[in-house]
């Protein structure tokens, strides 16, 4: 497993992890069986959905990493 970064244990008992994570709509269900539900619209991967919220989680300063002390992943 490749550590990303570190989240202070306030983000976690305030709120603010699961209010950012939640900001990102998550994929729909785009698939019956074999048949896509609305192929009008681009298929959007789970892959896709977690690096949309790794980068607003570095954005918003939630998502933080270690070089000399805690930064922010977009200072």
């Amino acid at each position: 497993m490749t550590q990303i970064g570190r989240v202070r244990v306030q983000e976690f008992e305030n709120g603010r992890l699961k209010q950012v994570v939640e900001s990102v709509e998550e994929p729909k269900k785009q698939f019956d069986g074999t048949r896509r539900l609305f192929p009008q619209e681009p298929l959007r991967r789970c892959q896709e959905w977690t690096a949309e919220v790794i980068a607003r989680l570095g954005k918003e300063g939630v998502l933080l990493e270690e070089s000399h002390g805690f930064q922010s992943l977009h200072n």
